[in-house]
């Protein structure tokens, strides 16, 4: 399982709760931290095994290749800037070539 723009991380907490091998990535380093902390906090030691938190820019399709094959892809939140738009489009293109590659993806309306 991979997490674009993770921010704090609660659909790959869960995810690694679930018994998901899971990376969350995301450019800003601060969200990072407190995805990590999230999990330390809050995950049994099984699922802190299995979650990972790392920098990563979507918008940067190289350092996407690194995160292949990807089973299950989530995005919460990513549609609020248009500018995100294309690279995001892009980035599951590139992520999201293996058969049977799901994509869960959330928005707020408003």
């Amino acid at each position: 399982v991979v997490e674009l723009g993770c921010g704090l991380a609660l659909p790959s907490l869960v995810a690694a709760r679930g018994g998901a091998r899971v990376t969350a990535t995301d450019v800003d380093r601060a969200s990072l931290a407190l995805a990590k902390k999230a999990a330390a906090e809050n995950l049994p030691a099984d699922a802190r095994r299995r979650f990972q938190a790392l920098a990563l820019d979507f918008r940067q399709a190289s350092a996407l290749e690194a995160l292949q094959p990807v089973d299950l892809l989530l995005v919460a939140g990513q549609l609020y800037l248009p500018e995100l738009h294309t690279p995001l489009l892009s980035a599951l293109q590139i992520l999201c070539v293996k058969p049977g590659c799901r994509l869960m993806m959330s928005n707020w309306v408003g």
